[in-house]
């Protein structure tokens, strides 16, 4: 678990929690406020090799606030790669602009 405080008064912000799959990776990332509601989700996705390729970021208001898609260029002898580009993809709707 990770968590925010606010540094003036101790106050907790937010929380985050972890999922992860059996050999150990990170899967999701739930992030909850102070009342423990769910504010914001990362989703992690990875290729059979275990490269992570796709993060998509969820919160209450949209489905899909954002999301970053690697581009895997190089890959070493192991299949794990050492060179990626992002694209992020960004949702244009109002109601998903404000919690950006």
């Amino acid at each position: 678990m990770s968590t925010a405080y606010d540094t003036s008064n101790d106050e907790l912000l937010r929380k985050g929690t972890f999922d992860f799959n059996n050999i150990g990776n990170t899967t999701a990332n739930h992030i909850k406020n102070s009342p423990n509601e769910t504010q914001r989700i990362y989703t992690f996705i990875r290729d059979d090799k275990v490269n992570e390729f796709t993060i998509n970021i969820e919160n209450i208001k949209c489905p899909l606030v954002a999301a970053k898609r690697y581009q895997i260029t190089k890959i070493d002898a192991d299949d794990q790669w050492y060179e990626k580009y992002v694209i992020i993809v960004m949702c244009q709707r109002p109601t998903c602009q404000e919690v950006i």
